[in-house]
């Protein structure tokens, strides 16, 4: 879809918890030129933020253990 649009700019938002392997997916994966980041900012409750927080970290190693590189 992003291929068949073409945009200039790649906009992509997501959560703070999640903008790390947001950026690592898509600079590996989409490649494209110009891709501007925005975080929301989370209103979970601590507990909760931070299992995420771990879920992410995670995440964002067995993505670079399984080859994805940036």
């Amino acid at each position: 879809i992003i291929d068949a649009q073409n945009p200039t700019i790649l906009v992509v938002v997501t959560s703070d918890f999640h903008i790390n392997r947001a950026k690592i997916i898509c600079e590996a994966v989409l490649k494209h030129k110009s891709v501007i980041f925005f975080s929301a900012k989370s209103t979970l409750k601590l507990t909760k933020l931070f299992s995420l927080m771990k879920h992410e970290e995670k995440a964002i190693q067995q993505l670079l253990d399984n080859g994805i590189y940036y």
